[in-house]
């Protein structure tokens, strides 16, 4: 399930990541939103995205993390356009 969204820059253009945890597992039961991941978690995720699109040569800009709210909107619009 999701859980919120790791908003970027990348190459110029929005790209955005959506952090989702495991539905059915107990470790994540009570995992709902981002204040249930310890902070420097959240940074080393954001690290990686960084990271790997560096390895690219890619620009990128980490703009920030987005709660589950601004989310499902982007979700939906995804799953409307896979449809399509």
């Amino acid at each position: 399930r999701p859980i919120g969204m790791l908003e970027m820059i990348d190459g110029g253009d929005r790209d955005e990541k959506i952090l989702c945890v495991p539905d059915k597992d107990p470790r994540y039961a009570e995992v709902k939103t981002l204040q249930d991941i310890a902070p420097h978690r959240l940074d080393e995720i954001a690290e990686f995205f960084r990271t790997y699109k560096n390895l690219e040569k890619k620009v990128t800009k980490i703009l920030g993390w987005k709660d589950l709210d601004q989310v499902m909107p982007l979700v939906e619009e995804s799953i409307n356009n896979y449809k399509q």
